[in-house]
């Protein structure tokens, strides 16, 4: 063996390590969880008022816009609807970790399967969704 090289099974052993790591981020939700919009986005505020109304709102605009992925409770997607892709997340869960400009951050830019809806969806009607979602939060 060479000075400086590691035995071919060291290199496979060290792969094969990274992919299983990679896997069991992947379906724990930690990427997901990681993506979080800049400082500034994250930090403005709702500028709806937490109402009954607004929820209200935001109930039927989130069961007409979101809930084909995320459920209509909020709670995630079916694993076995996304077959290998990453299933929706938990939105009340992440609700915990992300602010309201966060969230409403990702509603407007989109990632990966979750679509940009900056387009289709006038700001208050993202803000009335997640005061709806934080309605639930409260359950």
């Amino acid at each position: 063996m060479r000075i400086g090289k590691k035995p071919q099974y060291q290199r496979f052993t060290s792969i094969i390590i990274c992919v299983l790591i990679y896997f069991l981020l992947l379906n724990n939700g930690a990427f997901a969880h990681g993506w979080k919009s800049p400082e500034k986005d994250a930090k403005v505020k709702n500028p709806n008022e937490y109402s009954k109304t607004s929820i209200s709102r935001g109930q039927e605009s989130y069961l007409d816009l979101c809930s084909n992925c995320h459920g209509d409770d909020t709670r995630g997607g079916d694993s076995e609807k996304w077959k290998g892709k990453m299933t929706p997340p938990d939105l009340v869960q992440r609700l915990k970790n992300h602010s309201d400009g966060d969230f409403f951050w990702k509603i407007q830019k989109g990632r990966g399967d979750m679509p940009s809806f900056k387009e289709d969806i006038e700001p208050d009607e993202i803000w009335d969704m997640i005061n709806f979602i934080k309605s639930l939060s409260q359950k």
